[in-house]
Order: structure tokens, then C-alpha cells, then sequence
């Protein structure tokens, strides 16, 4: 496994044995997932020599350390857990050659060694996308748990790389024991430490409760007029169908879109009418009334913005989550720890910023996860808002921004952006450029929303994400001062 080839591996590179003459042997036994092939630190040699070759028939000096690059060690993490062939030769050949031939060889994107690794670790990145995309719980009995229950997915996987994979769901249902069954191997969460045993080749059956919330779950987020059926199945493909409830449903979707593009088509000028003022008071309490679209029927509490009146800073959000529309005031819930947690790093007080959403009312699906805190006594999934829905609510935003005159707008997520720019908007494409020929304001800058950054496949993008946040709200404070 990846532990005993890390260890094994080093060993080898110290003593200067060339890879042509190392068969490595892939082991069958599913061992604990280890983070890193090595330290980026430095080895120690145990005294060895560097003026003589502990190998006789190597031509080169043995080192004194075997130092690696964290690109390295990202590199090396996804082909170990592949499924392709030769991966442990393909590794210690590029350790080999990184440690005797040139430092910088992950640079050399035409080397053949070098293309054969990131092609693989394209295929692991995206076979990880997959895992988070096309997981589905169901909910059974397990006595062994405080709770007496356990969440149960099976997936058909082409590479062993749940271990990469399952810390995701660790941090997003940390609070539920969870099983997860692949062909190569399964993950267990038991709400204090994530195991591996041997995969499960077949599907367990699922429960008819639990495909129907599926069903319709993806019934209601399905968006006629962003059908693509060659993207779809490019997306979704057919070897993943059987795991996916939903997908039993597609034909009768795609059928049905021409007529609900109509019905769309039909609502999308609906625009709410807020009062001629720039009262903040007041424009929320004519808020609270509003019924421009359908959320206000489900929504616990209107999130109006909040903050200081005078600020020169107005951070916009997408809308409101669970927590927030429990509580009636926006990043309340684990999003809004994230961007305290940023604020806090930088020195910047929440209560001198305005910080208000593109849209006010919660939009949620429900699920069959029992949440005591909930008014429905279940789990609320969030939805994202569909494009009537922000266009009704924008005018209550355009209010606000009349009303603060912000120097600075800082749109966090894709929704918020896409209010403000008036198109869809792509966060890669925005993210730390400042924008100035824009109406709402003399600066705008777009950044991740901290939901994002929680649910980031693994920590280094998300602290890549939180980086970038940071460093957005940091110049928006500069940008403040100059006004």
C-alpha cells in the first residue's frame, strides 16, 4: 500500500538504487489512509556516506536527504490511489529523477514521466468530483451508534481513491455515523475516526422512501432551460446511473421542459416594488411583506442586510441558509463562522461593514434527516435560487445599495455575483480583480462564498479558497480608505 511503498521508497532513493532495478508488487490489504508520501522535510541518511555508493552498480552518489515539493506530494497522493498500472514504478522513477537528474522536473510538462502522472491525477480529480456528486445516503438501523442509526451509500468507482474522497463527507455530516461502500474499498465514520476496509463489489438495496427523495429532490433543482443532454451524460455518466435514484427520471424531465420553459418564461419579469426610500427601517419592513416570488411562502424569516448605515463596505452573500432564516439575520450559520473567522484574522470588525444577501428568503428541500432545531423536524437541503427568483428580489438589493452608497462591493459566490454583473459569472474568472465601470459602485470584487470553502473536496483548496477571501476583503479595507 501507499504507507509501506512511502516508506520503502525513501529507503531505496537514499542508497541511490536506480529504478531499473526495483520490481514493485501491489499489495491487495486496504490500509489507512496516509495524507502524504513524505515529509517535506528533510531524511536522515544513518550516517551513510555521501563520497561512496551504498548501491555498486549505481553510477551517481547517494544523497544525504530526499527533499520533495508539496506539488510532489499532491502529485504522488493522487496516482498512488489510482488504478493504473505501474504507478509505484511510474513514482519512484519521477522521485528518482527529481533527487539525481533535475529539481524541477515537475516543470517539464512534455517529459514523458511527468505527463503520465498528471494525466492520472486529472482522471483522480475528477473521479473525486464524482464521489462527492453522486454519493447518496440512505438512512438504517445500526445499534452500534448513539443515535442507532447509520447513513449507507454504495458507489461504483474506476480508481481505489475513496480515502481522498471520504474526508469531504467527514466534514460536511461530521455529526452522523456514515458508511461508504466502493468496489475497492469502503470508508466508516464513526463521529470520532475515519476507516477503510476491503470494497464491496455489489450495491446493497435501497429503500423506496429514499429514492423517491431523490427524485424529488432533483425533480425540483432541474432547470429546463439549462438543458444539455450531451453535457448531461457528459456530467453524469451512464456507468453511474445505477446508484442514482433520479435517474430514472430523466427522460420524463427532459420531455416535459419545453412546456415548463413556457411557464418560465412567463414569470420572469415578476419584480418586486419596494417604497420610494433610501430607509433602511423601512425598506426591511416593506420587506417582510414581500411576495414577488414563491419563497416567502416557505421562508421562516425575511434576511434583510444588517451593519453599519455609514459603511464604505457592502459584502454581498447569495441568501440566507438554514440558521439565518431561523434567526432572521444573514451569515449566522456555519458560512458565517467561516467569514467571522476571516474577518477576525484581518482585524476587521463585522459591525463597521453592511453585509446583506442577493436574495432574502431561504430556499430549501426537505430530506428524511431527523434535525430537532428545524420548525419541520427535518433536515432543510439548500437550494440555489433559480433565475426568477433573484430577478424578483433584485430590486430590494438595488434599494439597499441606494441607500449604503458603498465604496466597495464584495460579492461572495456565484449568485451574488451574478446580481451585481447581470450575467453568470464564473468565480475563477473574477476572483481578486477589482472591477471598476460597474454602476453600483466605484470598486467591485468577487470572491468565494464561505459555504464554498466548506464544501471544498479536500483542506488544501479550501485553504487555497479561504486565502483568497481574505486577500479580497483585505484590499476592499484598503480600497475603503482611499474614498
Amino acid at each position: 500500500g501507499f504507507l509501506d511503498f512511502r516508506t520503502k521508497a525513501r529507503a531505496l532513493a537514499l542508497k541511490a538504487i536506480p529504478p531499473d532495478e526495483i520490481i514493485w508488487v501491489e499489495p491487495k490489504a486496504v490500509t489507512e489512509t496516509t495524507l502524504s508520501m513524505f515529509s517535506s522535510g528533510a531524511f536522515d541518511t544513518g550516517g551513510a556516506s555521501k563520497a561512496t555508493p551504498l548501491n555498486k552498480n549505481s553510477k551517481v552518489l547517494p544523497v544525504s536527504q530526499v527533499s520533495v515539493s508539496p506539488e510532489f506530494l499532491r502529485l504522488a497522493e493522487a496516482v498512488a490511489h489510482s488504478n493504473a498500472a505501474g504507478k509505484w514504478t511510474l513514482l519512484y522513477r519521477l522521485l528518482w529523477r527529481l533527487t539525481y537528474e533535475n529539481k524541477r522536473l515537475l516543470e517539464v510538462i512534455t517529459d514523458d514521466d511527468v505527463k503520465a502522472a498528471l494525466d492520472i491525477q486529472k482522471k483522480i480529480k475528477r473521479e473525486v468530483h464524482k464521489i462527492h456528486a453522486f454519493v447518496r445516503f440512505e438512512r438504517v438501523e445500526d445499534t452500534s451508534t448513539p443515535s442507532g442509526e447509520r447513513y449507507v451509500a454504495w458507489m461504483k468507482t474506476d480508481h481505489p481513491c475513496l480515502q481522498l474522497a471520504a474526508p469531504f463527507f467527514m466534514r460536511r455530516f461530521g455529526d452522523r455515523p456514515f458508511t461508504i461502500l466502493t468496489p475497492f474499498e469502503c470508508a466508516h465514520w464513526d463521529l470520532e475516526k475515519l476507516t477503510y476496509s476491503e470494497g464491496s463489489p455489489v450495491a446493497p438495496d435501497r429503500g423506496e422512501s429514499v429514492d423517491e427523495l431523490w427524485k424529488s429532490y432533483y425533480k425540483s433543482s432541474f432547470n429546463p432551460a439549462r438543458l444539455n443532454i450531451s453535457m448531461m451524460k457528459k456530467e453524469m455518466p451512464v456507468r453511474y446511473w445505477d446508484a442514482l435514484p433520479e435517474a430514472d427520471i430523466i427522460r420524463d424531465l427532459i420531455l416535459e421542459a419545453p412546456e415548463r420553459l413556457k411557464k418560465m418564461a412567463k414569470n420572469q419579469n415578476v419584480r418586486a416594488e419596494p417604497p420610494e426610500t433610501t430607509d433602511l427601517a423601512e425598506l426591511k419592513k416593506a420587506a417582510t411583506g414581500c411576495t414577488a416570488c414563491p419563497l416567502y411562502k416557505t421562508g421562516t424569516h425575511m434576511v434583510f442586510g444588517e451593519g453599519s448605515k455609514t459603511s464604505r463596505i457592502m459584502v454581498i452573500g447569495e441568501q440566507p441558509g438554514d440558521t439565518e432564516d431561523l434567526e432572521g439575520k444573514p451569515f449566522r450559520g456555519p458560512a458565517g463562522k467561516v467569514f467571522d473567522r476571516v474577518l477576525n484574522d484581518l482585524g476587521l470588525d463585522r459591525e463597521a461593514l453592511y453585509v446583506t444577501n442577493a436574495v432574502k428568503h431561504f430556499k430549501w428541500k426537505h430530506t428524511d434527516i431527523p434535525n430537532p432545531s428545524s420548525p419541520t423536524g427535518k433536515t432543510r437541503l439548500h437550494q440555489r435560487a433559480s433565475g426568477a427568483e433573484m430577478h424578483a428580489c433584485k430590486p430590494w438589493l438595488e434599494k439597499e445599495i441606494d441607500a449604503i452608497k458603498p465604496d466597495v462591493i464584495v460579492c461572495l459566490g456565484a449568485t451574488a455575483a451574478q446580481a451585481i454583473f447581470g450575467k453568470v459569472c464564473k468565480i475563477s474568472d473574477y476572483k481578486g480583480k477589482l472591477v471598476t465601470d460597474l454602476p453600483w459602485a466605484p470598486n467591485v470584487l468577487v470572491s468565494y462564498h464561505p459555504s464554498a470553502i466548506l464544501r471544498a473536496p479536500d483542506k488544501n483548496e479550501a485553504r487555497e479558497m479561504e486565502e483568497n477571501m481574505r486577500n479580497v476583503l483585505a484590499l476592499a479595507h484598503e480600497l475603503s480608505k482611499k474614498h
